[in-house]
C-alpha cells in the first residue's frame, strides 16, 4: 500500500477520539498531520504552517464528534481545503461523523465542504473496525463500486454528497435551494420556445464552483423532465463535457440521443468534420426527430482541453445555427445549454457571433444565499 498524507481536521473537544483514529490510521502505514503534534504553544506562524500542511497533504479528514463543527480553527482549516479542492479535483475531503455524533445531512457547515466519501461510525450496518477499513479504503482512492460492493449503505443509497462533482438527474431528490432560479430557466426556455424568432441559447455563467452544472442538470434538465412545459417529458436529453474532442463528443452524446444507431453516429461524425461541411450539420441531423436539448458543461474545456482550432469552430458554429430560430422555417428543433466559469467570457471573443450574445442569453450563477441553504 502506497503511503498517503491524511490532515485530520476536528474540534478540540473531540481531541481523544481523534487522536485515536490517527493512530489507527497511522498502524495501516497513513501518513496523518494532527496539529497538537506538530505545533507548539505560543508559536506565532501557526495559520501559515496550517495552510501549508493542507496543500502538502493528499486527503482531508473533516472529523464530526459529539462537540460538532468548531467555529474558529476548524472552520478556519476547511475553508483552506475547499479552496484548494475546487481547483483541483484530485483532492479528496471526508467527512467522517466519530462515535457519539450527530447526524445532519444539511446542516451548511458540512454541505460545504462538498465531501468525495462519507464515513459514520456510529451506522448499524458495521461495526467501527469495519467502518476504519472503509475509511483507509477512501483514503486510497479505491473506485466507488467497491466500496457499495462492501457494503457501504449509507455512502451509497443514503448519502446526500456527490463530493465535488455536481449533482446530476439521478441526484435531484438531494438538490434543493436554486428552485428560483431553476424556474427562471424554464420560463426563459418556455418564452424562447414560444417565440419562432427567438434564441434558444442559454449561457449559465459563474465561478469555479459556484453550482452551474447541477442548477443545469439536476435543476433545469429535472424540472424538464418532470413536465415543467408541457410536451417536455418527451424530449430528448443530451449531455457532454467538449474535452479534447468536441465534434466527436457532440456525435457520441447528441447521436443516441436522437435514435441514430452506430453507423449513423459514425456519419454524423463525418458530417460534422468534412471540409466542405456547414454550419448546418447538426440542425439537419436533429430535423424531425422532436425537441432535442442539449447540454453543453464546463464549455470552457474548448479553450482549456481541446487545442484544434477548427474543432471549436464546427462546434460552436453548429451549436449557434442549431439554437437560432431565426434560421429555421421549423422554429429549429435544438435548445442549447451551456455551463461556463466567468473568467473564460472573454475567450469568446473568437466566436463574434457568440460572444454579441453573451448579454442576451446570459444567466448568472453566484453562491446560495443563507435563505437558500
Amino acid at each position: 500500500m502506497a503511503s498517503k498524507r491524511v490532515f485530520l481536521n476536528y474540534n478540540s473537544e473531540n481531541l481523544a477520539q481523534v487522536e485515536r483514529l490517527g493512530k489507527d490510521l497511522e498502524m495501516r502505514g497513513l501518513e496523518v498531520y494532527l496539529d497538537k503534534r506538530e505545533i507548539r504553544p505560543g508559536e506565532t506562524d501557526v495559520a501559515h504552517r496550517l495552510a501549508k500542511a493542507i496543500r502538502d497533504i493528499d486527503t482531508f479528514i473533516a472529523c464530526v464528534g459529539w462537540a460538532g463543527i468548531s467555529e474558529t480553527w476548524q472552520k478556519r482549516e476547511q475553508g483552506i481545503a475547499i479552496g484548494l479542492a475546487v481547483r483541483d479535483e484530485r483532492r479528496r475531503t471526508i467527512l467522517v461523523y466519530l462515535p457519539g455524533a450527530t447526524v445532519d445531512y444539511y446542516d451548511p457547515a458540512t454541505l460545504a465542504l462538498c465531501p468525495s466519501s462519507f464515513i459514520h461510525f456510529d451506522d448499524h450496518n458495521g461495526t467501527e473496525q469495519y467502518w476504519l477499513n472503509e475509511l483507509v479504503k477512501a483514503i486510497m482512492g479505491e473506485p466507488e463500486s467497491e466500496l457499495a460492493a462492501a457494503g457501504v449503505a449509507p455512502a451509497d443509497a443514503n448519502n446526500p454528497y456527490p463530493g465535488l462533482k455536481s449533482f446530476d438527474l439521478e441526484k435531484r431528490q438531494w438538490f434543493f435551494g436554486r428552485e428560483c432560479q431553476t424556474n427562471r430557466l424554464v420560463e426563459r426556455i418556455r418564452f424562447a420556445i414560444v417565440r419562432d424568432d427567438g434564441l434558444r441559447l442559454l449561457m449559465l455563467v459563474g465561478a469555479s464552483g459556484s453550482g452551474k452544472s447541477s442548477l443545469a442538470k439536476a435543476g433545469l434538465f429535472a424540472a424538464l423532465q418532470n413536465g415543467a412545459i408541457e410536451g417536455a417529458q418527451g424530449w430528448k436529453y443530451a449531455i457532454l463535457r467538449p474535452g479534447s474532442d468536441p465534434v466527436q463528443k457532440l456525435a457520441d452524446e447528441a447521436g443516441p440521443a436522437l435514435g441514430l444507431d452506430e453507423g449513423k453516429q459514425h456519419a454524423f461524425a463525418d458530417a460534422l468534420r468534412d471540409p466542405s461541411a456547414n454550419e448546418c450539420v447538426l440542425h439537419d441531423m436533429a430535423a424531425g426527430k422532436g425537441k432535442l436539448i442539449l447540454l453543453v458543461d464546463q464549455f470552457e474545456e474548448i479553450f482549456t482541453v481541446c487545442e484544434d482550432k477548427n474543432a471549436r469552430r464546427i462546434f460552436v458554429d453548429n451549436l449557434l445555427y442549431a439554437a437560432n430560430a431565426t434560421r429555421h422555417t421549423d422554429g429549429g428543433p435544438v435548445i442549447a445549454v451551456l455551463t461556463l466559469r466567468n473568467d473564460f467570457t472573454n475567450r469568446l471573443a473568437a466566436f463574434p457571433g457568440m460572444l454579441a450574445l453573451l448579454d442576451r442569453c446570459q444567466e448568472s450563477v453566484g453562491p446560495m444565499s443563507s435563505d437558500e441553504l
